[in-house]
């Protein structure tokens, strides 16, 4: 994730706090679903209100900005009239994150298991 004033000061998460945070967004995103599946307009985020939603979910700008140029969150219009606002749906970007989360996880792992492989490596080495 991004780096802002307030994670400059704390430590890195551990493996066991990535997996609890991963455990409750695949929650967080099954309830969304269900909840858009009950009822649709919940899901909805104008696009104005996105700064404030991400920051009340704990979620970076910048990654969302990411997501966005990569087309895996889509804005979409809730009309045809031409002054209507984008929205995004909540559901699909908590998909997105946790698909992103979920994906730098991974490459932390295997840097981790390359840093160790080399490090054994090293250690068989005679002096």
């Amino acid at each position: 994730m991004g780096q802002t004033k307030e994670n400059l000061t704390e430590r890195p998460m551990t493996l066991a706090e990535q997996l609890s945070d991963l455990i409750g967004r695949a929650y967080m995103r099954g309830s969304l679903e269900a909840a858009k599946w009950l009822d649709p307009v919940s899901d909805r985020v104008r696009e104005k209100d996105i700064p404030d939603w991400l920051r009340r979910q704990g979620l970076d700008r910048k990654v969302f900005n990411r997501l966005k140029r990569e087309g895996r969150i889509k804005p979409f219009k809730a009309s045809a009239a031409l002054n209507t606002p984008n929205y995004y749906s909540a559901a699909e970007m908590f998909a997105a994150f946790d698909d992103y989360s979920r994906a730098s996880m991974s490459l932390n792992t295997q840097e981790t298991e390359r840093m160790r492989e080399g490090l054994e490596r090293e250690r068989r080495l005679p002096c």
